[in-house]
């Protein structure tokens, strides 16, 4: 499928060599010299891991070019992305004009043949139909398009990977051939990853962009809501104590459960203490090499090497690492009850305490016996905590 792609900022150049890495043939479209003279050469102008070796194959093969002409790309395409900026005006909105430039260009571009006009910049609910109004003023009698919402859920420093393995695809259309057109556009990504394809209304598509980008904002806001509340309880001589558990299907890889990897459960850690709690809560690691896995963000093999080994208590010191070194004290969750509870509590505290842990809460496997039993095994657990010989190895 011929592909363009109109602006090569973060979304469209990210876009435009993933589609071509696919397989499909795209045309990417910008209208600063320099941007395009640094892209023909192979090189990103972002930085973005991936990229540019992505830029180089592809335009080596051919199935990536790039240019400041839109509408030799606008004829030649199937699918035609629009991929410009919509900066914030003073008064809070978002500027269209842009959005709206590209447009007519298109439209004067465009003849008699089909096109499916993808609106993939976040713009406000009703662009795509400001967008095909547009269209179809300046175009002629025969100009024939549908206009769609495809909005984007990447993340800087993961776009790459965000774009070829995403979690769903959104596609808002109106038109069931429109529909089928971008179905195809993503079917080897779908293959390849299974990712759900969420076929929603043209002004659905739109609305999902805006609510994405709000829940993003209330994470961070919490997240420093949290920040703050720790600061205040310190000024009340008051300690803090933040689970920091990790809830994530994405952690699942190849039938492997990497929600309790030392790795990914040690950076969970240190945002923990990074906003300024006393005690971290967390799960005691089971396995390592949850980045690797997931091929998510920036690790490095000597991390496995020479930081930690695949020993219990290794495992469990670096989640200790991730303390500040130890300075922001560690307790491992005893887990869910089952069999051999009290072998497993008391192992549990052993790794933790000679990890360089201080503590462990058992609650479920205590408090869901009778209480004979349930005081037995706290009174185990204490035992290891005051046991002198057994120290941090």
């Amino acid at each position: 499928m011929k592909v363009a792609i109109i602006g090569t900022g973060y979304v469209g150049l990210t876009t435009g060599v993933c589609l071509a890495d696919i397989g499909h043939e795209v045309f990417c479209v910008d209208n600063n010299p320099q941007k395009l003279e640094i892209l023909k050469e192979g090189r990103s102008p972002i930085f973005e891991p991936g990229m540019e070796e992505l830029l180089k194959k592809n335009t080596q093969n051919g199935r990536l070019s790039f240019s400041s002409e839109i509408a030799s790309a606008a004829k030649e395409a199937d699918v035609i992305f629009i991929c410009v900026n919509t900066p914030t005006k003073e008064n809070g909105m978002a500027e269209l004009k842009f959005v709206e430039k590209v447009a007519k260009e298109i439209a004067l571009a465009v003849g008699a043949d089909y096109k499916v006009i993808v609106d993939k910049s976040t713009v406000p609910v009703k662009t795509a139909e400001k967008v095909k109004d547009t269209i179809h003023r300046y175009g002629n009698a025969s100009t024939h398009c549908d206009v769609v919402s495809n909005p984007e859920f990447l993340k800087e420093g993961t776009a790459i990977f965000d774009t070829m393995e995403p979690d769903r695809i959104v596609i808002g259309s109106d038109s069931e051939k429109a529909t089928n057109i971008m179905v195809e556009l993503y079917k080897p990504i779908i293959e390849k990853t299974g990712a759900p394809v969420r076929v929603v209304s043209v002004r659905s598509a739109e609305l999902i962009k805006h609510g994405a980008n709000t829940f993003l904002s209330i994470k961070i806001s919490y997240a420093n809501l949290i920040s703050q509340a720790f600061e205040e309880a310190h000024e009340l001589g008051m300690f803090t104590v933040l689970w920091c558990y990790l809830r994530n299907d994405a952690f699942k890889k190849n039938g492997v459960d990497y929600h309790a990897s030392a790795d990914l459960t040690g950076q969970a850690n240190h945002l923990g203490v990074t906003i300024e709690a006393d005690i971290i809560k967390q799960k005691l690691p089971t396995n390592n090499g949850g980045f690797v896995a997931i091929d998510f963000g920036k690790t490095s093999p000597l991390v496995y090497k020479r930081l930690t080994t695949d020993h219990p208590i290794d495992l469990a010191r670096y989640q200790v690492a991730n303390c500040y070194m130890g300075r922001i004290g560690l307790i491992n969750s005893g887990g869910a009850s089952g069999e051999n509870d009290l072998a497993q509590a008391v192992r549990t505290a052993v790794i933790n305490k000679r990890a360089g842990g201080t503590g462990l809460i058992s609650g479920r496997k205590a408090f869901q016996k009778p209480m004979k039993d349930g005081i037995e095994l706290l009174n185990a657990i204490q035992d290891v905590y005051l046991d002198k010989g057994i120290s941090i190895a």
